[in-house]
């Protein structure tokens, strides 16, 4: 049974790539971090191109200059206009730039200019991408290999004369009021106006954490291939620097092994996938997938590969499992980096999940009993429970405050967080205050749900205006237009107006005996909301033909349809409400969606929601709608047993995970986690989408694997995993947000459909493209 549950998964997820985000630090407009006057460029910012980080170099400059001439802090003795941390590509431009506007600058390198092009392997080949962005640096950015590179940088830097100084490694940077002190390992600190960090992020290798880890004969770096020969050698990763790195071995006629944990390469170059398919073929090099190496010792290497040791003989290993950033020093330095917990955040986290249970258990159960008491003590019994919840959103704020003083230094700073402060209370007591039966001028004797609905309506409104003014793309804007179209329309003002089409004539009235017996106009929600979303229409008392047939070709016809030309997203991404607001409110927090081979397994809890919407559906139809309605389970009627288990269904689901988790976590962990994890109409789609012709497809020599495809998107899937092989995405999870398109700075992807022709189809026939970007 288990191994059948698992079979499955496996065949809806289908061997989907499941790369991590990298995390990187905060940066604000103009290149500038969260510590005002310090500044971020270059690799450590997420763009892995050297023609960026001269841009970036250029730019930054431009800024502090103007910012500079503009300044009223007086001069002094011994001062920095701008220090310059790094002299790879963004430190060097940046160098250039500030020689050119007369500032006074010093450039502090750790360890040698251009290192990280030094550490390339042997005449690798630099690309000058993306060739539609102009490079408005002095420093060139051409392509050529490495030596052909330096060449030209060396004879640059040497006419220049820039303030270099090599060997100097900055441990720490603190602002003193309106300068920065920069401390040097055994040297003296110096002071300057503005910092400009361009670090890189090559410098940190990771760690492998395993015995003889720091052996003499293991290295991170390939200078040259000819410094080896006639060696066993181990290269442990299955990236590009890998694959680069054993196949640069293997020319040099060593004997090579490339060790790597997972069942194939996944994001190489198309050149290098070619190449190292190649040489396992004709014997040249040997791969050893889903093995992890477990110990270095002086002449061999212990290797697991599955449940099975393997030693090998060895000389050196190369650890080419990548880099990480130097968070140590950035945390000293105060940067934010993106996605850390903190206890303020945890505070936050907290809030956000009780006032969204607060809302949506007093939009569902109209206050509490408490406050349902017929009692001249009513207003006493509120005040306590009032200001309960006033103090916990207050105390929460302060302690937020207080955390993030340096960024609250002026009262226009405090009007954004004061304002959300204000209407989270307001909000908060009003979904506590409301009781039904009151019927005041205030409320216009509407129930909870119309609130509700109005605020989503008004959040969904102000947000998706803002989405398309930001975003400036005419696809974006058309998604916009129709996610705002079937909210504000279909789903709040003809709900609303539903009952005076049909007293005045607009309706007929046949259709209001058949679709709305006993005036229940709350079933029109499931012309939008399709079962098994919206599991009320099917789930009733007497059940309504028109409701029955109309979800059943909902669910099993026209989605199914829609989904095998265009998606799973046709609907997710165009029609949903839920999906609506991760669009409009969520927008700025795609980026936090939680990503990685533990976050794809829990995507499989839809498809338990899913069972049990269909185990409760079959139980409550023999219930409600056969003879065994009396049959006895455990002494309860199955008519009983269906009730308590819809009831159980609407308290645990519909209200505790859609809502109050679905909701409280849009600002931690993205928009889209009911949408992603709990929602049964998006995984019952998951299955019509394995057989979907709808892809999206990618150039893959034009892929940097920047990865701000991946990062960008909130369904957690690892677009850069498939757009580094060239592999039409096929991840059941996608909602065609488009925003791994929009990202993308080098115009890698593209919607299509399979077979039709697109030109990164491996099918290879014609076929229509959908112009993303305006």
């Amino acid at each position: 049974m288990l191994g059948t549950i698992s079979s499955y998964f496996n065949w809806l997820q289908k061997d989907v790539p499941t790369g991590e985000v990298i995390r990187y630090p905060i940066v604000k407009d103009s290149f500038q971090s969260q510590v005002e006057g310090l500044y971020l460029v270059g690799d450590i910012t997420g763009l892995p191109l050297l023609k960026f980080a001269a841009k970036q170099g250029h730019d930054v400059i431009v800024n502090i200059a103007d910012e500079l001439a503009k300044s009223s802090v007086s001069t002094r003795a011994g001062v920095y206009d701008v220090a310059i941390v790094g002299a790879g590509a963004a430190g060097l431009a940046a160098g250039l730039e500030a020689k050119k506007r007369g500032l006074h600058y010093i450039i502090l390198e750790s360890a040698r200019t251009a290192n990280t092009i030094l550490n390339f392997p042997k005449e690798k080949l630099i690309f000058a991408e993306p060739k539609q962005i102009a490079n408005p640096s002095k420093l060139p950015v051409r392509e050529a290999t490495k030596e052909e590179t330096l060449e030209t940088w060396q004879k640059l830097l040497k006419e220049e004369q820039l303030e270099i100084h090599e060997g100097m490694k900055v441990t720490n940077i603190q602002k003193k009021g309106d300068y920065f002190d920069l401390s040097i390992e055994s040297e003296s600190a110096i002071t300057a106006h503005k910092v400009i960090l361009a670090i890189g992020k090559s410098g940190s290798s990771k760690m492998l954490n395993i015995p003889g880890e720091t052996l003499p004969k293991v290295t991170s770096k390939l200078f040259s291939p000819l410094d080896y020969h006639n060696q066993d050698l181990l290269v442990v990763g299955g990236g590009d620097s890998a694959v680069e790195t054993a196949l640069a071995l293997v020319d040099a006629k060593n004997r090579v092994t490339i060790s790597y944990r997972k069942n194939s390469f996944f994001r190489l170059k198309e050149a290098n996938a070619d190449r190292i398919k190649e040489y396992e073929e004709k014997g040249k090099i040997k791969l050893l997938f889903n093995s992890e190496l477990k110990e270095i010792r002086e002449k061999t290497v212990l290797l697991k590969q599955k449940s099975k040791d393997i030693i090998l003989e060895n000389d050196t290993v190369f650890k080419m499992i990548g880099s990480e950033l130097p968070y140590d020093l950035l945390e000293r330095i105060g940067i934010t980096i993106e996605n850390t917990w903190t206890f303020t955040r945890f505070l936050l986290y907290s809030l956000g999940v009780f006032i969204f249970t607060l809302v949506y258990f007093g939009k569902h159960l109209n206050g509490t009993k408490l406050l349902q008491l017929e009692s001249e003590r009513r207003f006493a019994e509120w005040t306590a429970p009032a200001v309960i919840v006033t103090g916990l959103i207050a105390v929460v704020f302060t302690i937020y405050f207080r955390a993030n003083r340096d960024r609250y230094s002026t009262i226009k700073s405090f009007i954004a967080p004061v304002f959300v402060g204000l209407t989270t209370i307001a909000i908060s007591l009003f979904s506590l205050w409301y009781v039904s039966d009151k019927k005041t001028f205030l409320l216009l004797g509407q129930n909870p749900g119309f609130w509700y609905s109005t605020l989503y309506s008004v959040t969904m409104l102000i947000f998706g205006v803002r989405r398309i003014i930001r975003k400036r793309s005419s696809y974006i804007t058309k998604q916009t237009l129709s996610l705002l179209f079937f909210q504000l329309v279909m789903l709040f003002l003809f709900p609303i107006y539903l009952p005076w089409l049909f007293q005045n004539g607009y309706l007929p009235k046949w259709l209001e005996e058949m679709a709305f017996p006993n005036q229940s106009y709350w079933r029109i929600f499931g012309l939008i909301l399709a079962y098994p979303l919206f599991i009320y229409n099917v789930l009733t008392d007497q059940p309504s033909t028109f409701w029955l047939i109309l979800s059943f070709l909902q669910t099993f016809v026209i989605i199914p349809l829609l989904i095998y030309f265009y998606g799973k997203g046709v609907y997710c991404g165009w029609v949903c409400s839920c999906g609506g607001l991760a669009e409009t409110l969520g927008d700025d927090y795609r980026s936090l969606a939680p990503h990685g081979e533990k976050a794809k397994r829990f995507e499989n809890i839809g498809q338990l929601v899913l069972a049990a919407v269909v185990l409760i559906s079959v139980i409550w139809s023999l219930g409600h709608w056969t003879s065994y309605s009396s049959l006895k389970v455990w002494g309860y009627t199955l008519k009983q047993v269906s009730e308590s288990l819809r009831h159980w269904y609407e308290l645990i689901i519909d209200i505790g995970f859609a809502g109050a988790i679905g909701l409280g976590t849009y600002f931690f962990y993205s928009g889209r986690i009911w949408c992603r994890y709990g929602c049964p109409l998006a995984a019952l789609m998951h299955i019509y989408t394995r057989f979907s012709r709808y892809r999206i497809f990618a150039d893959k020599k034009k892929c940097i694997s920047c990865n701000l495809c991946t990062k960008s998107c909130h369904m957690g899937i690892d677009v850069m995993g498939y757009a580094s092989q060239g592999r039409p995405m096929d991840d059941v999870e996608c909602v065609r947000c488009s925003a791994c398109i929009v990202s993308c700075p080098m115009d890698v992807l593209s919607f299509g459909q399979i077979g039709k022709g697109h030109p990164h189809d491996p099918t290879n026939r014609p076929t229509k493209l959908y112009s993303l970007k305006s």
